[in-house]
């Protein structure tokens, strides 16, 4: 919502900033499946990249209700934190 009204105050008139809302809702829904379609799904077959896959996406499966990873595991938190 803070995005939507910086757009707006920044000159976007409401149908723009509307539409803006609406076509990255849409391509970040795109990419987040793309990314978990095929990436997050890669069969690996070295160990570390077996432990890379399970550091980054493999323990949303193991512990898919584990309210401390509600969005995103620490080991890609940390890549991006970094970044």
């Amino acid at each position: 919502m803070w995005f939507i009204s910086v757009s707006y105050t920044m000159g976007h008139t409401l149908p723009q900033v509307v539409l803006m809302s609406v076509v990255g809702s849409f391509i970040w829904t795109f990419l987040e499946y793309c990314f978990h379609r095929f990436l997050f799904h890669i069969e690996t077959k070295s160990y570390w990249a077996n432990t890379f896959h399970y550091l980054i996406h493999g323990c949303h499966h193991k512990h898919p209700m584990d309210g401390l990873r509600l969005v995103i595991p620490p080991a890609e938190a940390a890549i991006l934190a970094i970044m």
